[in-house]
C-alpha cells in the first residue's frame, strides 16, 4: 500500500467503517467518508467532482479496489469472476 491508502485505512478504522467496495451501498459510504474527512480538514489528496450519488473520486475508487482486492488475498477468501 502506499501512504495514501494506509492513511485512508487509518481513517476508515478510526470511523469504525469497513474498507469494502463489494456492493454500491459500501463504495457509497466509502466515498462520502472521505469527502467528508478532507472537507473536515484532512488532506488526503483526493479530488472530488459532483456525481449523480454526490461526492466521488475516481482516484480514492481505485485505491478504495486495490485496498479490498488485497484484504481478500490476505485473509484467504476466493474471489471469482463469472
Amino acid at each position: 500500500m502506499d501512504r495514501r491508502q494506509i492513511a485512508v485505512k487509518l481513517v476508515m478504522d478510526t470511523l469504525g467503517l469497513e474498507c469494502s467496495v463489494e456492493t454500491f451501498a459500501d463504495r457509497l459510504v466509502f466515498q462520502k467518508a472521505i469527502y467528508l474527512v478532507q472537507v473536515g480538514g484532512v488532506d488526503l489528496g483526493y479530488h472530488f467532482q459532483w456525481h449523480l450519488k454526490g461526492p466521488y473520486s475516481r482516484s480514492l475508487a481505485g485505491d478504495a479496489a486495490k485496498m479490498w482486492f488485497r484484504s481478500l488475498r490476505c485473509s484467504g477468501r476466493r474471489f471469482y469472476h463469472s
